[in-house]
């Protein structure tokens, strides 16, 4: 080779020095201006060249970390899946990314970092090594976990809820129910997650409906507001509804929480208060008109018969007479009910059993006058042989057996079956109905007949005296019912009414056990 060519050679060889040194001096000032700490390591895991980010974010020095390999500073954990993301690196050649591992700084505190990392090769592409970039993610993990320690806390809040709970977005699309949301209207969060729900919303209460979707759009909270809503069966249950808007980190509304009460429950204890509080009123009432009445009617009931004794067989005034004794003794019957409902409190302290009660009625002048006038009607028993005994009145609960068997009867124009049961119960969970039956041993009596029924309007009303269906002085006193609830109640017992209409209605009565022995 020439002289001249040798030349060429050398300047070109100084090129490519410089141009090499450039580009080593230009990819040093990147790596050394990132706050990304860099890093190359050997196969073994010891380090042989990295950055200041990197002294910075583990707190060793660079005279330190040129000794030390990275698992002095690594979590046994994070050791194992360095060795393990590493190993893998050097499988496939292809780069990888760890997330969320843990290292301990020279300082002995933890801190988190994230990593890419890749193979370094030689020239053969043999491995040799690896390079990779760590940056400090901390407090972005700290962040992350207290968000979700929040988002954990705020949704055992919801989920502990005993009301139901449910989310909407601003387009009224569900985000979330609770457990107590599926339990009460029957729907699973995975059945209408991000659908809306206005299926549940019967047609009458939608203007409250709307006006509470309004209240939301606007990021106005709203309370108690009562409306009715259908549960997946189609049954329509009251509820009570709260609801806020809430919003993102903006402070813009991005979706409403509700709350529903199912208040079926309350408006049961309400309307049992007010019909105690309407029988209380109209006992008290009439207390005071049969107490007066008692008085006019002494006359009106013995005189007659001191007149019959003097008025012949014969006689023409013999008729009127006994037409005005009847109709006293009409008025007198009426007029002891009326005490009866007024004299609320009624002693209950013979122990009874309530079986007696209703065979010595079945043998009773009473029921054979029924009989007489209900020939088309039968009557079956169905009694509990080993009955338990109660705390009662005889006369009243016989008079009470005496009312309902009377009104079953005339429920029956053209004839049927009443059904008389007893039966000793233990209510381990309360009973909804006309009564809110609370737990505990009972004794229940159950008058069962199959006649018109009772409208579904009406039995809020059958215990008011003189309510009726029946023609006006042709059956009874207009208070047998009355006197029915009157005696149950001071008996501290409870009423449940089944009727349908053309089919036949049920009462049953519910009576607290003693463990008193009969005499």
């Amino acid at each position: 080779m020439g002289v001249a060519s040798q030349t060429a050679v050398s300047m070109i060889n100084a090129l490519s020095f410089n141009k090499l040194q450039e580009s080593e001096e230009k990819y040093r000032t990147i790596i050394e201006s990132t706050e990304e700490g860099y890093f190359e390591i050997d196969l073994a895991g010891n380090l042989n060249f990295f950055n200041e980010s990197l002294c910075k974010i583990s707190g060793y020095s660079e005279g330190e970390l040129k000794r030390m390999n990275y698992r002095d500073y690594a979590t046994p954990e994070t050791a194992k899946r360095m060795y393990k993301a590493f190993s893998e690196i050097r499988r496939t050649k292809k780069p990888a990314r760890v997330m969320d591992y843990e290292v301990i700084r020279k300082d002995g505190s933890a801190i988190v970092l994230g990593m890419s990392a890749s193979l370094i090769q030689d020239s053969t592409g043999e491995p040799i090594g690896f390079r990779g970039v760590v940056r400090d993610v901390t407090e972005r993990k700290r962040a992350e976990e207290a968000l979700r320690a929040s988002e954990e806390r705020y949704r055992t809040v919801l989920e502990a809820n005993p009301d139901p709970v449910v989310v909407y977005d601003m387009d009224g699309k569900v985000i979330y129910f609770n457990p107590a949301f599926t339990e009460v209207f029957g729907w699973s969060l995975e059945e209408r997650l991000g659908e809306k729900m206005d299926l549940f919303v019967p047609e009458e209460n939608w203007p409250e409906t709307k006006m509470m979707i309004e209240k939301m759009l606007a990021g106005v909270s709203f309370t108690g507001i009562e409306t009715r809503r259908y549960t997946r069966e189609g049954k329509t249950i009251p509820v009570s509804i709260s609801g806020s808007t809430y919003r993102d980190v903006d402070g813009n509304p991005v979706g409403s929480v509700n709350t529903l009460r199912d208040i079926g429950e309350q408006k049961e204890l309400e309307a049992q208060l007010q019909r105690a509080q309407k029988m209380e009123a109209i006992g008290t009432l009439a207390g005071g008109v049969a107490h007066d009445l008692n008085n006019i009617l002494s006359g009106l009931v013995s005189y007659p018969e001191l007149l019959l004794m003097e008025v012949p067989e014969d006689s023409r005034l013999r008729r009127p007479i006994l037409t005005i004794q009847n109709s006293g003794e009409k008025a007198a019957a009426i007029v002891q009910d009326l005490l009866t409902l007024a004299r609320r409190g009624v002693a209950a302290t013979e122990v009874v059993n309530l079986n007696h009660v209703i065979s010595e009625y079945l043998h009773s002048p009473e029921y054979e006058k029924l009989e007489l006038y209900h020939p088309k009607v039968r009557l079956k028993s169905s009694l509990e042989t080993n009955f338990l005994p109660i705390m009662g009145s005889p006369v009243h609960l016989s008079k009470t057996i005496m009312n309902l068997v009377s009104n079953a009867a005339d429920a029956m124009i053209d004839g049927g079956t009443i059904r008389i049961s007893t039966e000793n119960r233990y209510i381990d969970r309360p009973i909804g109905g006309y009564d809110h039956v609370k737990e505990g041993d009972y004794v229940t009596l159950a008058v069962c007949d199959t006649g018109v029924g009772i409208p579904h309007k009406d039995i809020e009303k059958i215990f008011e005296p003189f309510y009726t269906k029946k023609v006006m002085g042709r059956s009874g006193t207009g208070l047998g019912m009355a006197v029915v609830w009157g005696t149950v109640k001071d008996h501290k017992g409870y009423i449940d009414v089944q009727s349908s209409e053309g089919k036949g209605t049920t009462f049953t009565l519910y009576f607290p056990i003693t463990r008193k022995k009969l005499d």
